[in-house]
């Protein structure tokens, strides 16, 4: 994803990225619209939680397959590990700043992060990739 040509080498993983993120995406946009039928409130809370589980993912996906191949492993390694600690930090931060709003419904928003952390699994399996 870095470069404008992705590798051979880099293809598998920006495919496997790309279906988790339109997975988790179609559960969000899901779990907004049933949370809508307990009221505005809960929706946006579902959004939210949505939110926290898909942004720091788009974040690792676009960090972890920058750099592809044996005479760069230092580089893949550091950009998995750079990768891995702003997805945490942008989780923690984003949770900070939904829980700002006063309203927030915790079931809606937690139960939303969840299945989509969870869509991560489903894809895993069906594609025979060890998560």
């Amino acid at each position: 994803m870095g470069n404008l040509v992705p590798s051979k080498l880099a293809m598998p993983g920006i495919k496997f990225a790309k279906k988790v993120l339109a997975l988790q995406s179609l559960i969000v946009i899901f779990c907004t619209v049933v949370a809508l039928f307990f009221g505005v409130t809960s929706a946006l809370s579902a959004l939210l939680g949505g939110l926290a589980a898909v942004l720091p993912n788009i974040v690792f996906a676009v960090l972890a397959f920058r750099f592809v191949g044996a005479s760069k492993n230092q580089l893949v390694y550091n950009s998995f590990k750079t990768g891995s600690k702003l997805k945490l930090i942008l989780t923690i931060v984003i949770f900070l700043l939904i829980y700002r709003w006063p309203d927030v419904q915790a079931g809606p928003l937690f139960i939303t992060f969840v299945i989509a952390l969870l869509g991560h699994y489903v894809v895993g399996a069906k594609n025979h990739y060890s998560v």
